[in-house]
């Protein structure tokens, strides 16, 4: 009988950990999981070029991905991103810059080939993702943000400081960007493709703010006290706020959990009173006088 039992707990554990690692079961033996590995190791000469070695159609035989920055030769903020993996090549413009971060993902599982996506720096801290398919000309996938009517080929990510990237089980994707209210923090979104192979993200009710913020912002000029209630994500409140249904005094310490991406933050106070702070421009407030730390270069 121990034996019997033994055998069935054996074969159950080999059925979880299959599904665990996502066992294909297409027959070209194409890894699913997991969707997303990052190579930045591959990133030499600091930033300017990249080499790593990978199957990248799932043959059995690696690839030797490169890519490299060339600076362009009229103005120099002109540069190009030169990619090229086996007999396929293309060039991508960009601000000058950086590679920053790569990653081989599995987009398409169906397609037996991995995508790439890169994560350059450009000029001014400005970081960028662009996704490449591996077959002719590495084609990129195209991004519809809601709040414009264009397609995107590369994504600006503002001033993410992670640039956490992920392919989801679902087949959606998440980027750490910059918040779609008046500020400077960051938010995951995630993105779903239509019908027409274009990603658009799918809007929630709200975004969870990243705690990253804490590492943006000047903080030469804190307390003690303030920096450390600061590295726990509270930030101080500089003047009074109150707009009927939520109060907070000068000097009361809140922690911003929550942004709704149309400029209203909800914060929690250490009494655990939490509402939501309108920090629109456009209705005449300006968040910097609560807190200039957080809302530094807010709108």
């Amino acid at each position: 009988m121990k034996r019997i039992i033994s055998f069935t707990l054996l074969t159950l554990c080999m059925l979880i950990t299959s599904c665990s690692y996502g066992v294909n079961s297409n027959s070209d033996n194409s890894v699913n999981w997991p969707r997303t590995t990052d190579i930045s190791s591959g990133i030499k000469n600091n930033g300017r070029a990249f080499s790593y070695d990978c199957d990248l159609n799932f043959d059995g035989k690696n690839e030797t991905l490169t890519m490299e920055v060339v600076q362009g030769p009229e103005q120099p903020w002109e540069a190009s991103l030169v990619a090229s993996a086996g007999e396929f090549k293309t060039e991508l413009p960009m601000i000058d810059g950086v590679i920053d971060r790569v990653y081989t993902c599995d987009i398409d599982t169906e397609d037996s080939v991995l995508d790439i996506a890169v994560i350059t720096n450009e000029a001014s801290d400005d970081p960028r993702i662009r996704i490449l398919k591996y077959n002719k000309d590495f084609p990129l996938y195209e991004f519809r943000f809601n709040d414009d009517g264009g397609i995107n080929q590369e994504v600006w990510l503002g001033y993410a400081i992670s640039y956490y990237f992920n392919v989801n089980a679902d087949d959606t994707i998440t980027l750490e960007m910059q918040t779609p209210s008046y500020g400077m923090w960051s938010v995951y979104k995630t993105f779903a493709q239509n019908n027409f192979g274009t990603f658009e993200e799918v809007i929630p009710d709200r975004y969870e703010i990243l705690p990253d913020f804490m590492d943006k912002a000047y903080t030469g000029d804190m307390s003690d006290d303030e920096l450390e209630m600061w590295k726990n994500g509270f930030i101080k409140a500089y003047s009074n706020y109150d707009d009927g249904t939520l109060s907070i005094k000068k000097g009361e310490y809140v922690k911003p959990i929550y942004d709704d991406g149309e400029n209203k933050v909800y914060v929690e106070k250490k009494d655990g009173t939490c509402g939501w702070m309108n920090i629109d421009y456009a209705k005449g407030y300006n968040p910097a006088e609560f807190n200039q730390y957080f809302f530094f270069l807010a709108g």
